[in-house]
């Protein structure tokens, strides 16, 4: 399980309170931000161009199954019957403003404002129905403008490229034609650079996402530049004991190098840590109901151990003088985390009825270093009792904390086949609570989300298809304080061309997504998104 930093901006504005509450409680250290969901539609055209629908819909990546619920190599023998090779690129982008209320005449204070930029690949070689080897990854590159100070902004610029090389057959010590081995590697580099800017302002109003002058970070020890590397592995095993029961199990570990740095003309910092992670996860899959129905359902924990961060920092004092240098232990980090997730869906003729649940649970301490001489409080105390130190800006203090993330996740829907030029109609509700709770600061943000999505597609000729949808989001960024409720409506289109014996399907989803406040003016707050996703995909 190793890092990703990024959460793909499909999710339609949802993911922001949480992303901003995350970091700004995890201070100088590097994190990875888990507990906003990907939503699959982000490499589905299909799913975006229906309206988003994802559980009474299926589609080659959102089936029942090992592979692409799970993501257990061991079942990639069963998860098609014939080679692929796919890529998939895709953009997004959002920005949220409101009324500059100081002005007297008409201008706009821009809130918020992001980019996604992804191309994705995988590639798979069935041999004779015995083996399955490939290769899945992507590389995707996206930017956030916030609001800093009343005239400056943080803008974050996030690359991670990601491949991973997977194995999977049947297993020849046991029954081949129940067992089934898997074993896969990846690696993932993903990097982040902070810049802090001037808001550019004009007579129409104030913006963040222009290239206002670039300015030096807030202090000179807080990284402003994060660099990972992480290398890891999957290894999967299943057996299926009847046609309603398959158990599979997967371990996977990995290791983060992490490095942090904050350099200038007469100032280094640096923060590193090495970062493992141990994960286990457990599946149950089959079907019952003489094969009309289909459930999943997948749990896994891991961990991290108790992990030094160092630090090093070194300051000029000119010419001929001796630098200021300290180096030691910043913080010991130490997390641990669980989920579940299930789904079912039931056919029965015409009709598919889908269900989905997931369970997430994190717990990240930072406790401090009993060696005082040694912390980066220690280093922050002498500085202050130096004279020709007394013009830096010094970043807060180290601090043991306890961090808990839960989120509870339930949707549900149907769908229906029609006579009428073979289309498929369908609608979900989707329900998200998240909580976010601190030692230092206590319960907060506790985010809900639900939603009501509605979709269909229609064959017009024998070689293309036309799909549209409708998604209302009602979003609540904070249930323990007022005037963070919003509304967003969400307009889709897509379009599938397969033509008549040909390998190849190309297919394309766009949405449209328009906020608004849910709550009296105090600043008609308002924003707008779009999403955009291509795929061409060979089965040979």
């Amino acid at each position: 399980m190793g890092l990703r930093v990024s959460a793909r901006l499909g999710a339609w504005f949802v993911t922001v309170a949480l992303v901003i509450a995350t970091s700004s409680a995890f201070a100088q250290s590097y994190e990875d931000p888990r507990l906003p969901v990907i939503d699959p539609s982000y490499r589905d055209p299909r799913l975006l161009g229906m309206g988003r629908l994802n559980v009474s819909i299926d589609d080659v990546h959102t089936r029942v199954d090992l592979w692409e619920f799970a993501r257990n190599p061991a079942g990639l023998l069963d998860a098609d019957s014939s080679s692929t090779l796919e890529f998939y690129p895709g953009t997004s982008s959002q920005s949220q403003k409101r009324d500059d209320v100081a002005s007297a005449t008409t201008r706009e204070q821009q809130q918020f404002a992001a980019r996604d930029l992804i191309l994705g690949y995988e590639g798979w070689l069935r041999s004779s129905g015995r083996t399955t080897i490939g290769v899945v990854g992507d590389f995707s590159e996206s930017r956030t403008d916030v609001p800093n100070t009343i005239d400056t902004e943080h803008r974050a610029q996030l690359k991670a490229p990601n491949l991973q090389i997977s194995l999977s057959g049947k297993f020849p010590a046991l029954d081949p034609n129940r067992a089934r081995y898997g074993l896969s590697g990846f690696l993932r580099t993903p990097t982040r650079t902070d810049e802090y800017r001037t808001i550019v302002s004009n007579p129409a109003g104030d913006f963040i996402d222009k290239d206002g002058t670039t300015l030096g970070p807030p202090d000179q020890f807080t990284p402003d530049d994060f660099s990972v590397r992480t290398a890891g592995g999957n290894a999967g095993f299943a057996y299926r004991f009847t046609s309603w029961l398959q158990l599979a199990t997967k371990l996977s570990y990995s290791t983060s190098d992490i490095e942090g740095k904050n350099e200038g003309a007469r100032w280094a910092s640096e923060l590193r840590e090495n970062r493992p992670y141990t994960t286990f996860s457990g599946t149950a899959l089959g079907r019952v109901g003489k094969g009309r129905g289909q459930y999943i359902v997948d749990a896994g924990s891991w961990t991290t151990g108790n992990n030094d961060e160092r630090w090093f920092s070194t300051l000029s004092q000119g010419t001929g003088q001796t630098p200021i240098q300290g180096r030691g232990i910043y913080q010991f980090r130490e997390e641990k985390g669980s989920e579940l997730r299930g789904r079912f869906k039931w056919t029965q003729g015409k009709v598919a009825v889908g269900l989905a649940a997931r369970r997430f649970h994190r717990d990240i301490d930072f406790t401090l270093s009993s060696n005082d001489a040694e912390t980066f409080n220690a280093f922050l105390r002498r500085l202050g009792s130096i004279p020709e130190a007394d013009t830096l800006f010094l970043p807060d203090s180290a601090r043991t904390n306890s961090v808990t993330e839960t989120a509870t996740e339930f949707s549900g829907g149907a769908s229906m086949q029609l006579g009428w030029h073979h289309a498929i109609v369908g609608a979900e509700y989707h329900l998200t609570q998240g909580k976010v709770e601190q030692s230092t600061a206590g319960e907060g943000p506790k985010p809900k989300t639900w939603d009501i999505r509605l979709g269909g597609e229609a064959a017009f000729g024998p070689a293309i298809l036309l799909r549209a949808g409708y998604d209302y989001v009602s979003q609540d960024q904070d249930e323990l304080t007022l005037q963070n409720e919003y509304i967003t409506h969400v307009y889709t289109l897509g379009f599938a061309i397969h033509p008549p014996r040909t390998t190849w399907t190309m297919e394309g989803g766009y949405g449209l997504g328009s906020l608004a406040s849910d709550f009296g003016d105090p600043s008609r707050t308002r924003g707008s998104a779009q999403q955009a996703v291509f795929r061409l995909r060979w089965a040979f």
